[in-house]
């Protein structure tokens, strides 16, 4: 199934819209949607499977979830249908029920056509059938035998495919895609058809972490950071950009600091995330919809995982240098950064219920208390 009849098969049926709406909101179970849509079991079933099978919906523990590359989609189909206007819905139901209204269209892109340029291999019954259909919905409008597109024709037709273009990138990206957030519904998946896209496998179990490495050692002034996975010579690298005299914003979850270290060189590199000026360290009180870094604010790479469990381990990496990519990642991070807390605000917190002997362990990574001279 290409793209365009993947947007004919969602487009044209609104229980699979509908479906994803509610998902949306939240997980959940096949009687929760049933409920929610009025469809029966069965049906509710079928869709979700076509679904799960497009990776846009994930199934785990009986709770169906909207994944990265669904909420794309659906926001895409929504801002789509807002811009085409009051028959929004309509509109692109019609074009993506026949490839041949939308030929019939970009025909017209270049200027006005004469009506035997229009038929090409169409029989005189099917572009009759086409010139009317359109002829309602207002895109086209005829001058003797000369057919022109309208503005509201031209713009239907950019807007169908736009939306044709973002899934095309989520169907070719839907391995990376399939495993980010909905949060991350905002990212712009048209600008990924350049992107580079780098999987772990087994023969090379660390490909991901080599190229972020690479990258690091060549040098950065600042350095953005949204991840809660960190490897010892990850953040080794890191600091020596720092010692470099680089910058380093940083945001992790709280659940990865569940378990707090023990080793005396994670104990050195916390003390110094805490305490470096050149190191802006927060702590997202949540799970983080996608690992991210962006480098001086011109390159980013996108890390994801597959379905969270123990033993989550990084399997894709997308690194492009497009700008709008590149802002909308920035404009993430300043949004988990506005919402994450200095480190402390946790750690204290931490201590404070822990037992004495870790209370001891961790005392000399605090930084020091201000007195005054007396």
């Amino acid at each position: 199934m290409d793209a365009r009849d993947v947007v004919e098969h969602f487009v044209t049926s609104e229980n699979r819209v509908h479906l994803l709406r509610i998902l949306r909101e939240g997980p959940a179970s096949q009687s929760d949607l049933s409920d929610c849509c009025s469809m029966s079991l069965p049906t509710v079933s079928r869709r979700c499977d076509d679904l799960e099978e497009r990776g846009w919906v994930q199934i785990h523990a009986d709770q169906y979830k909207l994944t990265g590359a669904g909420a794309i989609v659906l926001r895409t189909y929504d801002n789509a249908v807002e811009t085409v206007g009051r028959n929004g819905h309509n509109d692109l139901d019609y074009l993506a029920g026949s490839e041949n209204r939308v030929r019939f269209l970009r025909a017209l892109q270049d200027g006005p056509t004469e009506e035997a340029e229009l038929k090409d291999d169409l029989s005189k019954s099917t572009v009759q059938r086409h010139k009317d259909g359109l002829s309602e919905r207002g895109f086209i409008n005829w001058y003797g035998s000369d057919c022109r597109l309208t503005v509201s024709g031209e713009h239907a037709l950019n807007v169908y495919d736009s939306l044709l273009r973002t899934i095309e990138q989520v169907e070719d990206k839907n391995s990376f895609l399939r495993n980010i957030g909905v949060r991350c519904a905002g990212l712009p998946a048209e600008t990924l058809s350049e992107a580079e896209v780098v999987y772990n496998s087994y023969s090379h179990p660390v490909r991901i972490a080599d190229r972020f490495r690479e990258r690091v050692e060549r040098g950065f002034d600042h350095c953005w950071v949204l991840s809660s996975r960190y490897t010892e010579a990850d953040v080794a690298a890191v600091h020596r950009a720092i010692d470099d005299g680089a910058k380093l914003t940083v945001m992790s979850p709280l659940p990865s600091h569940d378990v707090l270290p023990t080793d005396s060189t994670e104990l050195k590199y916390m003390r110094r995330g805490i305490n470096r000026n050149a190191i802006d360290w927060r702590i997202y009180p949540n799970e983080l919809p996608i690992n991210m870094v962006v480098f001086d604010a011109n390159e980013v790479m996108l890390i994801t995982t597959d379905q969270p469990g123990e033993e989550q381990q990084v399997q894709a990496m997308l690194r492009s240098e497009n700008d709008e990519l590149v802002t909308w990642a920035l404009n993430l991070l300043e949004s988990y950064h506005n919402e994450s807390k200095p480190p402390l605000t946790y750690l204290y917190t931490r201590l404070r219920n822990a037992g004495v002997n870790e209370v001891l362990s961790y005392i000399d990574i605090l930084p020091k208390p201000i007195t005054g001279s007396g």
